[in-house]
């Protein structure tokens, strides 16, 4: 038997709501619940080699929650995850003096609906202070499609939202996601991460502002044109840095 909360029933009873936006509500408010649970935690000063330290036991078991995902395709609940950002571009790059500075994670994870991201994307922020009560993890879900994990107020992982028929579509163009060695994290092994191809796509869009390009290797919808100019910036360097690896042929072939 259905088991629902007050608020769900009030909504729901009220008419103001359907119930899957009440179950959306209700996902939500949980995330706010959690962040206010750490503020206390918070509180606690640490060293700047303790902050770090709790950032590395925070992204490996994230990173390990994610590999528990298979590549490629859905899992039967609707989701799976792949890495994107600098750190798939360092995974596809053989020499560790040309990879790219990068404090974060960049993950998409896939699902059928909005609703399956909310819900996936708060139980890997509940999970996550469930195994680390005595670190400060915070979640920042006010952009829909979107979850920011922080800890001590760093980011250090970014959760963003695509649908199954993205997935389908850039396998047709650019193959499956490739399953690498994550040097900066090693306990991990391998992961699912966006070809390189697909990457680079990624970079020309953003940077030319090529709407077309964009649509066949980021989220359906996607607009370049709209990019912040920091953004633009930071995607220019990149896309320096994996031409010269290119050029140099040292990357992992695929």
């Amino acid at each position: 038997m259905e088991v629902r909360t007050a608020t769900q029933h009030a909504f729901v009873a009220q008419g103001k709501h359907s119930e899957a936006e009440a179950e959306l509500l209700s996902a939500r408010q949980e995330i706010a619940r959690l962040q206010a649970a750490v503020k206390q935690v918070d509180a606690t000063p640490v060293s700047q080699g303790e902050a770090w330290q709790h950032s590395e036991q925070v992204v490996v078991s994230a990173l390990r929650w994610a590999t528990e995902r298979p590549p490629g395709r859905l899992r039967d609940n609707g989701c799976a995850v792949v890495l994107y950002g600098a750190r798939a571009i360092n995974a596809h790059i053989m020499e560790a003096g040309l990879q790219l500075e990068t404090k974060d994670y960049d993950l998409l994870l896939l699902v059928t609906s909005h609703q399956d991201f909310i819900s996936e994307s708060s139980q890997l922020l509940h999970t996550l202070q469930a195994l680390h009560p005595t670190i400060p993890v915070t979640g920042d879900a006010r952009i829909p499609g979107y979850l920011h994990i922080s800890v001590h107020n760093n980011r250090i992982l970014d959760i963003s939202e695509a649908r199954q028929q993205d997935s389908e579509a850039w396998a047709m163009t650019y193959g499956p996601p490739r399953m690498l060695l994550l040097n900066s994290c090693p306990a991990i092994g391998h992961i699912a991460v966006l070809p390189r191809e697909q990457l680079k796509a990624r970079l020309l869009a953003t940077t030319s502002q090529d709407y077309e390009l964009a649509q066949t290797c980021f989220p359906c919808g996607f607009d370049p044109v709209h990019v912040p100019h920091w953004r633009v910036e930071k995607d220019r360097k990149h896309l320096r840095r994996l031409e010269i690896v290119e050029a140099l042929g040292v990357y992992w072939k695929e």
